[in-house]
């Protein structure tokens, strides 16, 4: 038996890693660049690397989401292009989706989406919703949610126990539907240039 032999397998899987490593580069810099244009500072360009994962790309899309939601970056068709439908679940980021999930800290509701949310325990979260999508909140015992509301998007919220629910309007153009028991502030400075 030769000392190195190489199957056909081991040529492919080599080939397969570099393909999806070169795939990766090529999509962190399309984003870089399209943030670039968008006007991201200099200390975030310095920040990205090349060679970020998807799952590093949603985490730093969540350290910045403020400059994500003003410039509604990256676009829902470019997420649903490159991110799989099943990854983005996991990363609680829904783009023309129906869904529904339990107690996520943070979610970001874009497109057309219809996500139910239940919270339970001790469970916190954020949630933006954005674009012409709708949430369903319901809370109970004693979980806290904040809820962010832009553009068109509609939510319904219930609480109940000793659980919170506050819920923020970005824009005039928002339905809610809640009992009176749930605070409603308007924020429309948010994100706004100054």
């Amino acid at each position: 038996m030769p000392l190195f032999q190489t199957t056909i397998f081991d040529v492919i899987g080599k080939t397969h890693t570099f393909a999806q490593n070169f795939y990766m580069d090529e999509l962190n810099e399309e984003l870089r660049n399209q943030a670039k244009h968008l006007g991201l500072c200099n200390d975030w360009q310095r920040l990205w690397r090349k060679d970020w994962s998807k799952e590093k790309m949603v985490e730093m899309m969540y350290r910045g989401l403020d400059f994500c939601l003003k410039y509604h970056y990256p676009a829902n068709d470019f997420l649903v292009k490159h991110f799989e439908l099943d990854f983005l679940r996991k990363s609680n980021v829904f783009v023309d989706d129906t869904y529904s999930v339990c107690n996520p800290k943070q979610s970001l509701v874009l497109g057309n989406s219809k996500i139910t949310f239940r919270y339970s325990a001790w469970g916190f979260g954020n949630v933006y919703v954005r674009d012409n999508s709708s949430a369903k909140i319901f809370t109970k015992n004693k979980s806290f949610v904040i809820v962010h509301l832009f553009d068109n998007a509609h939510v319904e919220a219930e609480q109940k126990d000793k659980s919170k629910i506050v819920i923020i309007k970005h824009s005039t153009d928002v339905t809610i539907v809640a009992d009176k028991s749930i605070k409603i502030r308007e924020d429309y400075d948010y994100l706004k240039n100054e």
